[in-house]
């Protein structure tokens, strides 16, 4: 029966966290709040009902919001940015919390009456039961020896152990206190020898390598140079973006909106802004976006009118020559 159980809590939780992410990216998306903040708001509140949800009809909560995270985190949803930094340090704050509370649990004069268990069951794990099973896990794949070996050896360490061995405590488990005590020696063990030697063993068996530097696609800003160019383009009343966001217009990388004019004035826009008819958006393009512009021109029946210029008061001056689109 456990068996049964364990698969039909796995497929609850994965459909959970499926519907939820789905749900999350939409209603993100969809409603207009009039502050950036409320969107943190709303992200919390449907992470917590994803969980409680979840939870009620018999999947594991924890492994819905995982999955519903993961799927919101690779979205394009408006204002990505402050969520994602807000959530990061909520997450960092908890882990702060958690290692609090585990530290309270641990009584130190109790360590050493397991120390010689602890230290048996970290070498059998880091020297034998890690390494077989990365191999029998990752052996069928095209990896080195030496990937395989960096594999096994960055593992074992850290707080999940010993959040799982907690359990047991609050189950009443008899003899819950010694495997608690074995699980934090271990880890301890693990992170003094693994977790400190990770680059040195990295350099022995020749697999570091110097890591490149990342652009986060939410972060993107086109670079601004000599090469760059501002355009301005003019949104029909029949083109396909009338109605939809920034966000669901799916613009090329390296294109940013930088206003939008409209009769009653301009706006600074944001992921959420909605496009209108006769809409004039002042582009700034970078040049590897040019052919992909060009192309959502043609598509979304766009009309470039020509590169611009910014006036000595400011205003928006649109240049004679103009930008083809086919």
């Amino acid at each position: 029966a456990l068996i049964p159980a364990f698969i039909l809590q796995m497929l609850l939780s994965t459909a959970g966290g499926y519907a939820f992410g789905r749900l999350m990216i939409w209603l993100v998306n969809r409603i207009r709040l009039q502050q950036e903040g409320l969107y943190i708001v709303l992200t919390m509140a449907l992470t917590l009902l994803t969980y409680g949800f979840t939870a009620i009809i018999g999947g594991n909560g924890f492994l819905a919001v995982y999955l519903a995270g993961i799927m919101l985190g690779n979205a394009n949803i408006v204002h990505k940015r402050s969520i994602l930094h807000f959530h990061d340090g909520v997450a960092w704050l908890s882990q702060i919390v958690m290692f609090l509370v585990l530290g309270l649990l641990v009584v130190p004069s109790q360590l050493p009456a397991v120390s010689g268990q602890g230290l048996a069951m970290a070498l059998w794990l880091v020297f034998v039961a890690r390494p077989l099973s990365v191999l029998i896990a990752l052996g069928w794949t095209r990896r080195s020896l030496s990937q395989l070996l960096m594999v096994s050896w960055a593992g074992l360490r850290g707080a999940v152990p010993i959040v799982l061995a907690t359990f047991p405590l609050l189950a009443g488990v008899p003899d819950a206190p010694l495997l608690f005590n074995l699980v934090f020696f271990i880890v301890l063990v693990s992170v003094l020898v693994q977790g400190i030697s990770i680059s040195w063993v990295a350099r022995k068996l020749g697999v570091m390598a110097d890591q490149p530097e990342l652009i986060d696609s939410h972060l993107f800003v086109p670079d601004v140079s000599g090469a760059s160019q501002v355009l301005e383009a003019h949104i029909p009343p029949d083109s396909a973006l009338v109605g939809k966001s920034i966000i669901e217009a799916n613009l090329p990388r390296g294109v940013l909106i930088v206003q939008i004019q409209r009769t009653d004035g301009y706006l600074i826009p944001n992921g959420s802004t909605i496009f209108a008819p006769n809409d004039r958006l002042v582009l700034l393009v970078a040049p590897t976006a040019l052919s992909a512009i060009k192309e959502l021109c043609a598509s979304c029946s766009l009309n470039p009118l020509g590169p611009i210029k910014i006036g000595a008061q400011g205003q928006v001056e649109v240049q004679e020559t103009e930008v083809k689109t086919n």
